[in-house]
């Protein structure tokens, strides 16, 4: 799955000119020459591949959250509601922005549920955070509706998800703003970075000032001599980070043709037994970094898990920073989503994976699935 897999001579390339150049830093650029920026560059090119208008690189997918729950007017006292299955840094936004994060029961597309969100909605509910996890879209035609019925914004959380679509369009592109993580573990990879898209120029705004401690970005004065707009952090994002982010982003189509190739041949080959599914796909086009199998009850599952273990694949850990921490946080019972994640068996798909790889991987799970199913 990590981008850090088809690493080559290009992101070598790019980096070295930076420090050949010594540019490190973004705004060492000035209105005469600020597309020479890779930073710019990246953000450039990721509109282009995602159809969206604006594009604000910052330092980490949680940074991104920040800064469009800061540009949306998310404040103390507000309520947000987010998904119970959700890494950490989902709540970890919001209640950074004063908000009180209000979690959704799950269900089997592992994203969140769209039935659970009436129950959830108080006079203090300003916004929805639907998460597309294990690089799956969440049902967004059914929570995009419900929230524009009750005039709440919509902010996905795509980061887990690059190069995904939904509908024909990108994730992160279907609602009032997204959020990407390109850290050291996901598809695309900056080893530390993440991206705010907006349509709107108004929340860009916004979140570029805050970004940056509330710096206005007239590349025609110098930096020292900016006014200050509105409050603000460090989250910004440097030139080598950004240029890695570029050489990746370059790369994804041919990463995603493999990911899409290798999970087939897995998920193809499998036939799993009576009361067993494969995960439900709002849409089929995910980016295909996870195979994801129900069993009927969770002991069935672990058993599963238990006999790949043996067999030397290892499927992948759900729980505890994607649920448990968050039931800690926000408090309350979710025993809907925690019966869908004890039954969930879940296979990460990688890049490169060599014939022989995926031959034994289809082996071994479908063995442990005929001894225990």
């Amino acid at each position: 799955m990590p981008g850090i897999e088809v690493f080559d001579q290009r992101e070598e390339e790019l980096v070295l000119d930076i420090i050949r150049r010594r540019m490190i830093y973004r705004y060492t650029y000035n209105d005469t020459n600020y597309q020479q920026s890779y930073c710019y560059r990246f953000e450039t090119a990721f509109n282009q591949y995602l159809g969206s208008r604006y594009s604000l690189a910052v330092s980490s997918g949680t940074a991104a959250l920040r800064c469009a729950l800061a540009a949306l007017g998310v404040k103390p006292g507000d309520e947000v509601i987010v998904p119970a299955y959700t890494f950490i840094a989902t709540l970890e936004a919001v209640l950074d922005a004063g908000a009180k994060p209000v979690l959704a029961e799950i269900n089997d597309t592992l994203n969140l549920d769209p039935a659970a969100l009436e129950a959830l909605v108080t006079p203090r509910t300003v916004g929805i955070i639907p998460v597309h996890m294990l690089g799956a879209a969440a049902e967004m035609k059914e929570i995009l509706a419900f929230a524009r019925g009750r005039k709440l914004f919509v902010l996905e959380d795509a980061c887990q998800a690059v190069g995904a679509r939904y509908g024909g369009q990108a994730v992160g592109t279907l609602a009032e703003m997204g959020t990407f993580s390109f850290d050291s573990v996901k598809l695309l990879t900056c080893c530390e970075g993440g991206l705010v898209v907006t349509k709107d120029p108004e929340f860009y705004r916004r979140a570029d000032r805050y970004h940056d401690h509330g710096h206005i970005h007239n590349l025609s004065l110098p930096r020292g001599r900016e006014p200050k707009e509105g409050a603000g952090f460090n989250y910004r994002i440097s030139e080598i980070h950004a240029a890695i982010g570029l050489a990746q982003l370059q790369k994804l189509p041919d990463m995603l043709e493999n990911l899409h190739r290798n999970k087939n041949r897995i998920k193809n080959g499998l036939k799993l037994p009576e009361g067993f599914s494969f995960r439900r796909l709002a849409d089929p086009h995910d980016n295909a970094t996870f195979l994801a199998v129900l069993a009927p009850d969770g002991t069935r599952a672990e058993a599963v898990r238990k006999e790949m273990a043996k067999g030397g694949v290892a499927p992948a850990v759900l729980n505890y920073w994607h649920f448990e921490v968050n039931r800690e946080l926000a408090g309350g019972s979710y025993p809907k989503t925690e019966a869908l994640l004890d039954r969930a068996i879940v296979l990460p798909i990688n890049v490169r994976m060599e014939p022989v790889q995926l031959e034994k991987i289809g082996a071994v799970f479908q063995a442990a699935l005929d001894t225990v199913g």
